[in-house]
């Protein structure tokens, strides 16, 4: 008989304690959890798929948080106590000078009235004015307020925006990977036939009548998917060269339709900052009206989301001319909107790009003092403005959209019957598309946060009344799609979108930095020729050893034995994946041979009992 000691039973007895303080921590923690009872509420009356979508947007809250997080504690209350303490200096030291770079450090701040409301108004919304000079945007971080302090804000401005960004990759590469796993496992060999679908389909878990519809629609339309999925099959095997022909040219037709579509959506886009800018510059000197400065001032803003609101649904009706299935077709569609919210944005930026770098002509008469446009005397502010308005914008939307177009859409609908109504009908939830709408919105954040950090407390805010603006629409002005939504495919879909629109800000934040100096009159790093020279000269300061091993991981000298490391760690991967393939191979033979033999088994028993006995 085996004893045990009394230091083991004391290990146990921790152990057991230890385990008792987590799942104590943890059910407090998820006490607190954000919207824990509505997510709850909303996947018991519509299942999974639609409560997928309000996670997802709880997530990305936790996520501006986060990076709320890192810019408040590591750069504006260093930036706060600083100039509390009124720490000053010269600012022009070891600057690179253009020529004629005098002009550069002319900058006068734009101020507003403060008894005129409307000026004010249009300043919270456009982010000008008065906001111009607030801890939103970049030009807020002065460098003269640094001498004689210790703590250098310029490094922590760009390392915070920096490991924000490694820590939403790892964030989505994971889930991405997690997602894609959980859909592997789900799809591999799992062929439900009608006979199952019919007789055990049905979940007598469900008590609520409107669950019960909702369930019926279900299987109702899964049913008709499965038998269409075979018409369309027998179809295709009948035919004709002719036929596959002329199919074939009405596709090529359509997305030639579509491809000009986009083009002229992108001509507008640029067309429409082009303007903003021109007029926004002629009127500095002119009085306006409040709604003309407003439009002048959001007409890019206006352009994106009206193409945005008119192209997809165009997009949905040309797919049903294309003679793909209704699966296909839906994934066609949802690949061409994020074609367009994100090169939408792409296009934006580009434009934005143009008008700072004078089109990448630094001779240029505009470029040539400065090394950039000399009418951005602080640029960064300007795109953090831009993106301000964008997601401002993005905001009002929401709210028309939902209070002045869905609801009397659905009164109208529900309290009248006439036939013209009868073929608008309610809008349908498309969890896919409302999807698309926020990964929009957090792309705009991620764009403009290294010129903006205060967005991310803005999009919290936003983030935080969409839930409720969204809720409100889910249960008093759409109808909810009738086809089971796979929680598996939207999270692949989901996070696959959001690494697209991280890897569009991260490179545009690159080319920014690589490509355009920093303003001289604004800004943590207006004394350096590029905002990268802030990392060089913080490592120079550090104890040799530091510094040498540093430099050595920067140099082109270590990027061969680190490519060797990763090369050997993916063939371990790789290895290691093929290893389990083999083992889960095995295990699925083996379930199959048991069951062969339970089978044999129960014949056996049944032969047996049908044999008289003695």
């Amino acid at each position: 008989m085996r004893t045990v000691t009394i230091w083991s039973s004391w290990q146990q007895s921790q152990q057991k304690t230890w385990k008792r303080f987590g799942e104590g921590i943890m059910n407090a923690v998820s006490f607190l959890e954000l919207w824990k009872r509505s997510l709850l509420e909303i996947e018991g009356k519509f299942g999974k798929g639609i409560q997928s979508y309000f996670t997802f947007l709880r997530s990305l809250v936790v996520f501006n948080l986060i990076a709320l997080a890192l810019i408040v504690g590591f750069v504006l209350v260093p930036s706060t106590i600083v100039s509390w303490r009124g720490i000053t200096g010269n600012s022009t030291d070891n600057l690179t000078y253009y020529d004629n770079c005098g002009k550069c450090l002319i900058f006068n701040k734009t101020s507003s009235d403060d008894g005129i409301l409307y000026s004010n108004s249009l300043s919270l919304l456009s982010g000008s004015g008065f906001m111009e000079n607030t801890t939103f945007f970049y030009g807020f971080y002065n460098l003269n307020q640094l001498n004689g302090f210790w703590y250098n804000i310029p490094l922590a401005y760009l390392l915070s925006v920096l490991c924000y960004f490694l820590l939403c990759l790892i964030w989505v590469v994971k889930r991405l990977v997690g997602a894609l796993m959980h859909k592997r496992m789900q799809n591999r060999h799992y062929k439900t036939s009608f006979s199952i679908k019919v007789f055990a389909g049905w979940d007598f878990c469900i008590l609520e009548p409107t669950a019960t519809s909702h369930k019926q629609h279900n299987i109702s339309y899964n049913l008709r998917l499965d038998l269409e999925r075979e018409c369309r099959l027998i179809r295709k095997l009948g035919l004709t060269l002719k036929d596959k022909l002329s199919i074939y040219f009405v596709r090529l037709l359509i997305n030639l339709v579509i491809l000009s579509l986009l083009t002229g959506a992108f001509f507008c886009i640029f067309q429409a900052t082009q303007t903003s800018h021109y007029i926004g510059q002629k009127a500095v000197s002119e009085s306006m009206t409040f709604l003309k400065e407003f439009v002048i001032q959001y007409l890019p803003s206006i352009v994106i989301k009206v193409i945005d609101f008119i192209l997809p649904e165009i997009f949905q009706i040309l797919v049903k001319f294309e003679g793909y299935s209704p699966t296909t077709q839906m994934n066609i569609t949802l690949m061409r909107i994020v074609f367009l919210k994100l090169a939408s944005l792409g296009m934006f930026f580009f434009s934005l790009w143009q008008q700072i770098t004078c089109s990448g002509n630094q001779n240029h008469h505009d470029c040539k003092s400065c090394g950039y446009n000399q009418a951005y005397k602080c640029w960064e502010t300007r795109i953090g403005q831009e993106m301000y308005r964008l997601m401002v914008f993005d905001f009002i939307s929401c709210i028309v959209i939902t209070f002045l177009i869905q609801l009397p859409r659905k009164l109208l609908v529900t309290r009248y019957s006439w036939k013209i109504l009868k073929l608008i009908k309610q809008e349908r939830f498309l969890i896919s598309f409302n999807v698309l709408d926020i990964i929009y919105g957090q792309t705009v954040i991620w764009i403009g946060i290294f010129y903006s950090p205060l967005l991310p407390l803005l999009n919290t805010i936003k983030f935080f009344i969409f839930f409720y603006i969204k809720k409100f629409s889910l249960y008093h002005n759409c109808r909810v799609e009738k086809r089971i939504i796979r929680v598996s495919s939207t999270n692949v879909f989901f996070q696959f979108v959001l690494l697209l629109g991280l890897i569009l800000a991260l490179a545009s934040l690159t080319i920014n930095i690589a490509l355009i100096p920093p303003s001289r009159t604004c800004g943590p790093f207006q004394k350096y020729s590029s905002v990268w020279e802030v990392v060089t000269r913080g490592i120079s300061t550090l104890p040799p050893t530091a510094s040498s091993v540093l430099k050595y991981m920067g140099s082109k000298a270590f990027a061969f034995p680190l490519l060797i490391a990763l090369c050997l760690l993916l063939t371990h991967y790789v290895s290691l994946m093929h290893a389990n393939k083999k083992a889960i191979e095995q295990l699925k033979h083996n379930l199959v041979m048991l069951s062969g033999d339970k089978q044999f088994l129960v014949r056996q028993i049944d032969l047996l009992s049908k044999e008289p006995s003695p």
